[in-house]
């Protein structure tokens, strides 16, 4: 019953949240009318739910957006099912299954004229995408460190921050290397007692940002060892340095939609 309800939760963006109730009720076993309540009253509960606080995307539900961003012109796209999606993203099914809901719903507030099926379809212009989401996306960077060289940080290899920008643009470097890390890549960093937090950068430190999601998903979109260029746009759109400014709409100027 439980990988039922899984892959039937997977359609719920093609499925009237009633049709799928009704679905449900019927697996359900007859003689059992508490577990048939507990279960719809479960269902309406999550289609009830609302876009993120904010109306800002989750994380999976940027990615999703920045794949489709990356990769809506490959046919291979409209073909791809959750279960697709899932494995390139490396989220559960379950989760994809909510981020194209969660796309739905944002969806229908910020592109006025057009259905959802445009959007997947590839009948909006990328860069259009792009500017009408800007209200929704967040910044990958949960967190930023100052930290001590150590063995560990020599084998971080993704470039981020002003270290990128630099890369991207003719804004000049920073004078210590910007490195990404998602959580799990922070906490072995920091399980190896081989690192010290610093308060402000220092000489010969390196900064750290720890990403929601991993700042490797999209490689194959950016320049050799840097992060890509959107979520870049991103983690640093917040500046009110001018240079960064100017770096920034370089940067975004570059893009090939």
């Amino acid at each position: 019953m439980a990988k039922m309800i899984r892959w039937s939760l997977g359609w719920k963006t093609v499925l009237p949240s009633g049709i799928i109730t009704s679905l449900f009720l019927m697996m359900a076993p007859t003689s059992s009318p508490l577990g048939r309540s507990a279960l719809a009253m479960d269902l309406r509960e999550y289609y009830r739910r609302s876009p993120p606080e904010g109306g800002q995307f989750s994380p999976a539900t940027q990615t999703v957006l920045l794949h489709w961003l990356y990769n809506s012109t490959n046919l291979a796209w409209k073909k791809a099912s959750v279960t697709e999606m899932a494995r390139i993203l490396g989220y559960s099914k379950m989760t994809i299954s909510r981020a194209f809901h969660e796309i739905e719903q944002i969806f229908t507030d910020s592109f006025s004229g057009y259905t959802i099926g445009d959007l997947w379809e590839n009948r909006i212009p990328k860069v259009q995408v792009w500017k009408n989401a800007q209200p929704h996306f967040r910044s990958p960077v949960t967190r930023r460190h100052y930290v001590t060289r150590g063995h560990s940080t020599k084998h971080l290899n993704r470039y981020a921050g002003l270290d990128a920008l630099a890369s991207y643009s003719m804004l000049a470097a920073p004078p210590y290397h910007v490195y990404a890390v998602d959580r799990r890549e922070w906490k072995k960093l920091q399980s190896a007692n081989e690192i010290q937090i610093l308060r402000n950068a220092d000489d010969g430190c390196v900064q750290v940002e720890v990403w929601n999601y991993s700042p490797g998903l999209f490689h194959n979109h950016g320049k050799q060892q840097l992060v890509d260029p959107l979520s870049l746009y991103l983690s640093l759109r917040d500046t009110t340095d001018v240079r960064i400014e100017q770096a920034l709409e370089e940067l975004e100027g570059g893009m090939r939609w």
